[in-house]
């Protein structure tokens, strides 16, 4: 391998790690933001927003030719259980949960998802995790029980919270393994795009529904 593919691989990798670090502080940082809108709307109103926002965006950036979607000729219906899993089932349970806990409980438990994809993967996909994940997947696990533990008793975190936390971490495996099923056929930004539409009617007809009573 010449110095010049190996310049070029060593920049991939620097490249997608800064990528990852900034997915993740994003990632971090709107559990935060989240916590902070649901102070002053609902869960429906807030997600609503943020997904017509979502759609907004990526239609300009097709429109701009800087993503690229075409869906003709490919089954739709097949991104319909991905994106019940994501954004419909995980959101609410994101959201609910982070209402009834904080963020910092909430950010924890959903570090849980990729624990959980991994035990999925073993059953669904009869993929073996090494036997070095297995003890990682025990640490992630404890540590989630002691913060609950030391956070149940001074009201911060609710029995509630936590089921709906729960609920979008298992919501949030379902979607990844899921994901690979659909991901020959779909590109990444055609997989968000339905997704993003998705979540954009669900939870504004939520909204209004809300709204109307």
């Amino acid at each position: 391998m010449g110095k010049g593919t190996g310049k070029r691989a060593d920049d991939n990798i620097r490249l997608a790690t800064a990528a990852a670090l900034l997915s993740n502080l994003i990632f971090g940082l709107s559990f935060m933001a989240s916590r902070i809108a649901l102070e002053h709307t609902t869960s429906a109103i807030m997600l609503s927003l943020r997904f017509a926002a979502s759609v907004v965006i990526m239609l300009l950036l097709a429109l701009a030719g800087i993503i690229k979607m075409d869906f003709r000729g490919k089954n739709i219906r097949s991104l319909l259980l991905l994106g019940l899993f994501q954004p419909i089932i995980y959101f609410i349970g994101e959201a609910n949960g982070i209402r009834l806990t904080n963020s910092s409980f909430a950010g924890i438990m959903i570090s849980l998802i990729p624990v959980v994809t991994a035990i999925g993967s073993g059953i669904f996909l009869h993929e073996r995790p090494p036997k070095s994940a297995y003890l990682w997947i025990l640490c992630s696990v404890a540590g989630v029980a002691v913060i609950s533990l030391s956070q149940a008793g001074d009201g911060a975190v609710q029995p509630a919270g936590i089921l709906f936390l729960v609920l979008a971490v298992v919501a949030g495996a379902g979607f990844t393994l899921c994901s690979r099923s659909v991901s020959d056929e779909f590109t990444a930004f055609e997989r968000t795009f339905v997704m993003m539409v998705m979540g954009f009617i669900f939870f504004s007809i939520a909204a209004a529904v809300q709204e109307g009573r």
